[in-house]
C-alpha cells in the first residue's frame, strides 16, 4: 500500500501518473527524508521515467479510470474534458 499512497502523492502534488516503479522512489525518498538520512534543504532529483498506464492492475482498487472515449473533438467536448 505504501507504493500505491506514493503514487497518489506524486499525481495528486505533481500531476504525474507514475507506474510503481516511480511510487517505490518517492516511497524510499520519504523514509529516507524522514530517518533524516537526506538533508530537506537540499536539492534532490528523482527520476520517473516510466508511466502509470504501464501498471494500471496496481491502482484498479483506488483509482478511477475513465471510460475510454472516441479520438474526436466533439467526443472530448461531450465527455466534459474541456
Amino acid at each position: 500500500m505504501e507504493i500505491i499512497d506514493a503514487i497518489g502523492l506524486l499525481a495528486s502534488t505533481e500531476g504525474i501518473f507514475a507506474e510503481t516503479a516511480g511510487g517505490v522512489v518517492v516511497g524510499v525518498l520519504r523514509k529516507l527524508l524522514a530517518g533524516g538520512k537526506l538533508d530537506p534543504e537540499a536539492e534532490t532529483v528523482i527520476i520517473n521515467s516510466g508511466d502509470g498506464l504501464k501498471t494500471l492492475d496496481a491502482v484498479a482498487g483506488v483509482a478511477r479510470i475513465p471510460a475510454p472515449i472516441r479520438p474526436t473533438l466533439d467526443a472530448f467536448r461531450r465527455a466534459g474534458l474541456e
